[in-house]
């Protein structure tokens, strides 16, 4: 039997019939691997979830930005590496014949828009949430159409980009309820300059030298030390839950 659907999609409505067998032939109503349906209720949950990091993401000062779906896939994967270009469904431009990616990250397209779209002096902070596609799913049972949702910082070099990125990641997931009873959020930070200074502190750096002998020692500290991009930070003030870092566990 026919199941008449009707739609309103903005300001087109439309009517229509279909048919279950009609679906049900040649197994149209399969999705692709890795391809997912969100469905009531967790719709809504999710929603929730995702209007209240962007509230809280505009309560730091980010704005909302929409990357585009698909753009030339030569400023789609600029600086990205070999990982990006293997999840990056490609396409070729029926207008102009360049070759196009669907995006498969939300970074590099960021970073695009505040380098070569906003060009603002100082510093800028950005927001989005949307969804990306992917050739191959992130783990066993992962999505390939997963929902991304971040913050991107551009403008100022220094530890206070840091102090304000670590702390606005540490709210966004208090707020999406990632946490534990208390509220307590457990970061661990992989930053090789938190490993030299502890290292320095420890006085552990002299000792290997010395123990190494002076050539090995010098080795070993130019391979420990190296040219890495400077966030570009906050200025000024530094947020108020940056003083939570030094008792983040």
């Amino acid at each position: 039997m026919p199941r008449r659907w009707r739609s309103c999609d903005g300001a087109d409505l439309r009517e229509a019939e279909v048919s279950i067998r009609d679906l049900h032939e040649g197994r149209r109503w399969q999705l692709p691997d890795g391809v997912e349906e969100i469905l009531p209720p967790r719709a809504r949950r999710i929603e929730a979830v995702r209007r209240r990091v962007l509230d809280e993401f505009d309560r730091w000062g980010y704005e909302l930005v929409v990357p585009p779906l698909i753009e030339y896939l030569d400023s789609l994967l600029v600086a990205a590496g070999s990982d990006l270009d293997l999840q990056t469904f490609k396409v070729t431009d029926q207008l102009s014949g360049r070759m196009m990616g669907v995006r498969a990250d939300l970074t590099s397209q960021t970073a695009r828009i505040d380098a070569h779209t906003l060009r603002q002096d100082g510093p800028t902070r950005l927001c989005y949430s949307e969804t990306v596609l992917r050739t191959r799913p992130e783990g066993l049972f992962g999505s390939r159409t997963p929902i991304r949702i971040g913050a991107e910082l551009f403008g100022v070099p220094g530890p206070a980009g840091d102090a304000e990125v670590v702390s606005l990641m540490v709210r966004m997931l208090r707020v999406a309820g990632v946490c534990d009873a208390r509220g307590a959020v457990h970061v661990e930070l992989g930053h090789v300059a938190i490993y030299r200074a502890l290292a320095g502190a420890a006085g552990l750096e002299a000792r290997a030298a010395a123990k190494a002998g002076g050539g090995a020692g010098e080795e070993n500290r130019a391979a420990s030390t190296g040219n890495h991009p400077q966030r570009r930070g906050a200025p000024g003030e530094e947020p108020a839950e940056a003083a939570e870092l030094p008792h983040l566990s």
